[in-house]
């Protein structure tokens, strides 16, 4: 009886070891998955200024700013709001 006792007590102790292995690796990867996300969040992001920047010269351009608001001018950008 104390054999199977012993064999089930180092089972126990092999898997809780790999579960600590997983966990780790699972952790690294959803770190490495969050860095890549971010990374395509930042190239959207940029891909969206750009674009805004060239709505607003088209918008300039043809002096168009009083259709977008009261006080709405060329120097008012979106940073400026926040």
């Amino acid at each position: 009886m104390q054999k199977f006792l012993d064999a089930a007590n180092k089972l126990i102790s092999e898997l809780k070891s790999k579960i600590a292995e997983l966990t780790a690796e699972l952790a690294e990867y959803k770190s490495v998955r969050g860095k890549l996300r971010t990374r395509e969040l930042e190239q959207e992001n940029e891909e969206l200024r750009s674009k805004i920047h060239g709505y607003e010269a088209v918008i300039e351009r043809y002096d168009l700013w009083y259709l977008f608001g009261r006080k709405r001018s060329k120097n008012m950008t979106r940073e400026e709001n926040h």
